[in-house]
């Protein structure tokens, strides 16, 4: 799997945090600590933007437990911003 952000240090005992870290496919570019074309695969313990779609059941999970607002700016996709000139994908 390309593009995978490693869960933080200590989350697979962290409560609530049990088994394989979330992974999810993103729907639209997005920056979390890079930037992440659509299609990319991410693994992430952050809570799931509208923009993750979830692959494996640790994902269907925080996904459901999401609050109905997210900060977006915990993953900000990229183009819905007024960003006419987005930076290149590294």
């Amino acid at each position: 799997m390309a593009n995978v952000r490693p869960a933080p240090a200590g989350a697979e005992t962290a409560p609530g945090r049990t088994g394989p870290t979330p992974r999810y496919r993103l729907t639209e570019r997005a920056y979390f600590d890079k930037i992440y074309n659509v299609d990319d695969e991410i693994e992430t313990w952050d809570i799931p933007g509208p923009h993750m779609d979830p692959l494996n059941a640790s994902a269907k999970r925080m996904a459901a437990d999401a609050p109905a607002y997210r900060d977006p700016i915990n993953s900000i996709p990229i183009g819905t911003m007024g960003d006419t000139n987005p930076p290149d994908v590294v």
